[in-house]
């Protein structure tokens, strides 16, 4: 056996490991999940978390080992602490550094272990993240890049609560800091000047070394950069109104007075939380008012780095194991509907129902892409900015439509946006936009394909046809998207999706009939599927008990045809559901005004793409809002397309009426993978 040297920095990294002050049994829930998740990736019996103390190996986090520590001496971990990257030991019976070790030979038959340092920000390695297993093994890269990007979410959880025991420090120091009268502490006597009795600390504050006699206004509050004239001259007035009066007069007042101020400094802007109390004489009038300054304006920045530190360990988990390409095309498609939202609010600052319609079209749509990749970050938010355009164009509640503050929570929105961005950029070294490694432009570029398409092969010697050939299927796979690749995401989306509208997962049919979609089409049919499949799983495809007791499969089926008919491409989908209610319907649409007792089938069934129209007896943030068919309609006719029902009428039972959902676009969102590449002869 072989034991590992002490590192060159060992003093150091002791340091900051005493600093973290985490040597115990306390669960860390944090720690916990991610050595679950690094388990069941790596798919090993034992995943830990350890720190490398003095004399020993502390695990913190463990899965499937009943003791907390070992010898450091022993350790395999204190071997890859010596390092930056992934230890690998496949057969430790067979590594001279490990194959005597009591770990290898003990009862504990130790021969896989695979292991990555937790750094800090100096780059003082606090331990590991590390699998373990009793037989000889490799891992696979999915495996190896998974286990380095769980340990960088470990060694980001370990700042994190580094930079959280500094902020209970720095609470701790305030503590006893204010014992010793270190804080800005003073009194306000009669004509709202400053006692004699203050703390030096408020001279240093305040860069004034003759505060007695002042005037609290001129010597404090005028200094402040986030106080209007009308502010400060009220400061002056609940002052002058309080001191020497009943105590009444300043109970009255007190909650108006400013709880932080920020001091213009010498060293910049600082800011300053204020404390304020009464002084009483034995007549219960008011003396004095006292009124503490503390400088908090490192403890909020602790606070809210650690805060943005949380916020980018939550996205890292939901980006970690999304393929790439999706959160592109996500990324894409919602920063435009942002944009678009923006322009309209722009364009448009009087409240109008078209508007309205509009603004929750899109943000209902990125609202359901969010919630297919399990973004939480954006669903919230696109749910709360949804919510006011609902109120406002339901609820008739005009005093929401403020554009300064929609523009602002839109841009909020678009913030989040590029916060995981960031995190796919730079924590995950993913590229920004993968599409942009390609600088050409496309509409040139169709335009080439489409003549080099005119040529007649025939008339080229072979090997200019061989060539020819595979550059125009290069081009065409660069051009556009396989059918079943653009509607194949939604597997992924759909288990999701059931599960939280209490339904089994349906199965999902694809006929394509080799045809492909351009940039435009998938990124229109991407945002229409987004609602029919959501307002199939809700109202068509019934729970797995109802369907049996119909004598149907427990899983639905969903089915999705592509065809071309003409100058025209047509998309039709099909549930093996319920079908359309028409009794409920024509109740929601009679009591709206939108259709009479008597009205045709095909009538009633169209009522189903009108504006707020819902049949869902409660609203919950996946469905209810009664616009997803609307925004179909919406979305396909603007790029000069049709939706229609098709009505199966002979299939109908107690007014439950099975349909198809027609789609039909211009040939110019397709092209079909099989069409001929260039002319034969």
């Amino acid at each position: 056996m072989i034991p590992a040297r002490i590192p060159d920095n060992e003093a150091e990294r002791l340091r900051a490991l005493q600093e973290l002050d985490i040597l115990t049994a306390d669960p860390v829930k944090s720690l916990d999940e991610l050595t679950q998740t690094a388990s069941a990736i790596c798919e090993a019996p034992v995943s830990l978390v350890t720190l490398i103390d003095k004399d020993r190996q502390f695990f913190k986090s463990r899965v499937n080992l009943d003791v907390i520590e070992t010898p450091r001496e022993i350790s395999f971990c204190a071997h890859a602490i010596l390092g930056k990257e992934l230890m690998v030991v496949e057969d430790a019976t067979r590594d001279e550094r490990f194959h005597d070790n009591p770990l290898v030979t003990g009862p504990y038959q130790v021969r896989f272990y695979a292991g990555v340092p937790l750094p800090t920000k100096d780059d003082l390695n606090m331990g590991t993240l590390c699998v373990v297993d009793m037989k000889p093994r490799q891992l696979t890269d999915h495996q190896r890049n998974s286990l380095i990007t769980l340990a960088h979410q470990a060694a980001a959880q370990l700042e994190l609560l580094r930079y959280l025991k500094r902020l209970d420090q720095k609470n701790r120091d305030l503590r006893a800091i204010m014992k010793n009268i270190s804080l800005g502490i003073f009194a306000i006597t009669k004509n709202g000047v400053i006692h004699e009795d203050h703390s030096e600390y408020l001279k240093k504050l305040l860069n004034n070394q003759q505060l007695t006699g002042k005037n609290v206004v001129d010597a404090v509050f005028r200094g402040t950069t986030n106080l209007n004239r009308d502010q400060i001259d009220q400061i002056h007035n609940i002052i002058t109104a309080s001191i020497g009066e009943d105590e009444v007069a300043y109970d009255t007042n007190v909650h108006t007075l400013p709880q932080e101020v920020q001091l213009n400094t010498p060293s910049g802007p600082r800011l300053i939380e204020l404390g304020w109390d009464k002084i009483q004489g034995e007549d219960r009038q008011t003396d004095k008012i006292l009124v503490s300054m503390k400088d908090v304006t490192e403890q909020r920045d602790l606070a809210r780095k650690a805060a943005d530190q949380q916020d980018a360990l939550d996205m890292l988990r939901e980006l970690v194991d999304l393929d790439h390409s999706k959160f592109v095309t996500f990324y894409k498609s919602a920063s435009r509907f942002v944009a678009e939202n923006l322009r309209l609010l722009e364009q448009n600052s009087t409240l109008t129902d078209d508007l309205v319609k509009l603004l929750f079209v899109n943000m209902h749509t990125i609202k359901g892409d969010a919630r297919s990749l399990q973004f939480s970050r954006i669903v919230s938010r696109a749910h709360e900015i949804e919510d006011r355009y609902v109120k406002i164009f339901r609820h008739r509640m005009s005093e929401l439509f403020n554009v300064k503050e929609m523009k602002a929570e839109l841009k909020d929105l678009q913030y989040r946006l590029d916060g995981y961005k960031k995190v796919a950029v730079e924590k995950l070294g993913r590229e920004a936009d993968r599409e942009a490694s390609v600088q050409l432009d496309k509409d040139e570029l169709h335009a080439h394909y489409s003549r080099l398409s005119q040529i007649h092969l025939q008339s080229l010697p072979e090997s200019d046809r061989t060539a020819l050939s595979a550059f125009l299927k290069f081009l065409n796979s660069s051009l556009y998207h396989k059918a079943e690749t653009v509607f194949g995401e939604f597997q992924s989306y759909l288990p999701r999706l059931a599960s939280d509208l209490g339904k089994p997962t349906p199965r999902l049919n694809l006929k394509t009939n080799g045809i492909s979609f351009s940039d435009a089409g998938a990124e229109l049919l991407r945002s229409v599927f987004v609602h029919i499949l959501r307002n199939s799983l809700d109202h068509g495809i019934e729970t797995a008990d109802q369907r049996v007791k119909a004598g149907k499969d427990p899983d639905g089926r969903l089915e999705i045809s592509v065809e071309q008919a003409g100058s025209n491409l047509v998309v039709l989908f099909k549930d093996d559901g319920n079908g359309l209610d028409l009794n409920r319907i024509r109740e929601v649409g009679m009591r709206r005004g939108l259709c009479k007792l008597d009205v045709g089938i095909d009538a009633l069934a169209d009522l189903i793409f009108a504006n707020d129209f819902s049949t869902a007896n409660t609203l919950t943030d996946i469905s209810g809002r009664g616009m997803g068919m609307s925004a179909i309609r919406q979305f396909v006719e603007k790029e000069g397309g049709k939706v229609d029902l098709l009505l199966h009428k002979d299939q109908m039972k107690n007014q439950k009426l099975p349909f198809s959902l027609r789609i039909t676009l211009p040939r110019s969102l397709a092209e079909r993978e099989n069409a001929p590449l260039a002319k034969a002869s």
